[in-house]
């Protein structure tokens, strides 16, 4: 019995640390380069900044084509999630994108908006 017990707290244990489901999919969509399951989070509008200064609020279609134009002039090799945290209504990541043409520090920032996570913000620094 006190085996069974302490299996099933290392489940719901080691389920704490496993990527939610939100937030994972977007650190996932970062991985590989995939603007489509980035975009799937964007809100209404999303401010997103890149690394020449160019930081604007957009809307689920101008997003995907932003993203979609970022990665292909940057081709994504990985994403290393650096420190990840949440609360009740939002999730944050920071990570390094690692792309051929360098690293860029990234901001991932998703706010509980009606009972869904959605994309506040995301940067991409230099």
């Amino acid at each position: 019995m006190k085996r069974i017990i302490v299996i099933i707290l290392l489940v719901i244990f080691n389920s704490a640390f496993i990527s939610s489901g939100d937030i994972g999919n977007v650190i996932e969509g970062m991985k590989y380069g995939n603007a489509g399951q980035v975009a799937v989070y964007v809100d209404k509008s999303t401010e997103i900044a890149f690394s020449d200064g160019e930081a604007a609020i957009y809307d689920k279609n101008q997003a995907l084509k932003q993203l979609q134009s970022f990665f292909a002039t940057h081709a994504v090799k990985n994403f290393e999630v650096i420190h990840k945290g949440n609360n009740a209504r939002a999730e944050f990541c920071i990570g390094n994108l690692v792309t051929r043409n360098g690293n860029f520090r990234t901001t991932i920032y998703m706010k509980k908006i009606e009972n869904r996570m959605v994309l506040q913000e995301l940067k991409f620094e230099k």
